[in-house]
This record gives structure tokens, C-alpha cells and sequence, in this order.
């Protein structure tokens, strides 16, 4: 018995350009591994700071991780994952889906 990933798509052509799609699906692709990578990181430095806290207070009296630095943080994760996947989305926009996918 095999299991299968299949997806299915009811629209016209004119509705959903098949470019479009795979462009959209390799971004995104590339936006979530940055964002699974980053994300525990940013976990850790939060889980780190709050348990150094006390112990450096004499040399680093206002250490703690701003909302304000966390928003930054994930959105250079997510410029980031848009960057590093562009080349490759724009790659898969010029190539053929159906032999795309039919290569070995």
C-alpha cells in the first residue's frame, strides 16, 4: 500500500496561473525553514535571558528581550526566507511544471 500527496485545484486556467503557484509554493517554502529556524532561536535567547537575568544585573542592569526586538527579529526572518528563496522561485517560474516535476 502507498500513501500519496496529491492536491487537487477546481478553477479555470485563466484563475490560477500554474507559474504563479509553484513560484508561490517555493517563497513559501523558503519563508517557513527560516521561520523554523529562527523561531527556537529566538525561544532560546528568551528562555537564556530571563535565567541570566539576576546573575548580571551588577554589569548589564537592563538585559530582557523587547517585543519591539522579537517583531524585528522575525521579520528580518521572514525578508530573509524571502531573499534566500527568490533565485529559486524565479528559477521554477521559467521552467515547465509538468517536466519539472516529471525529473528523476
Amino acid at each position: 500500500m502507498y500513501v500519496r500527496n496529491c492536491w487537487y485545484v477546481i478553477a479555470w486556467d485563466h484563475e490560477v496561473p500554474a507559474d504563479a503557484l509553484f513560484t508561490r509554493m517555493v517563497l513559501g517554502e523558503s519563508i517557513l525553514l527560516a521561520l523554523l529556524g529562527g523561531l527556537p532561536g529566538l525561544g532560546v535567547a528568551l528562555l537564556l535571558i530571563t535565567k541570566v537575568r539576576d546573575s548580571l544585573m551588577n554589569f548589564v542592569p537592563a538585559l530582557s528581550l523587547y517585543p519591539d526586538v522579537a517583531a524585528t527579529a522575525v521579520g528580518l526572518m521572514v525578508v530573509f526566507g524571502i531573499i534566500t528563496g527568490l533565485v529559486p522561485a524565479l528559477n521554477a517560474m521559467r521552467l515547465n511544471i509538468v517536466t519539472a516535476l516529471g525529473r528523476s
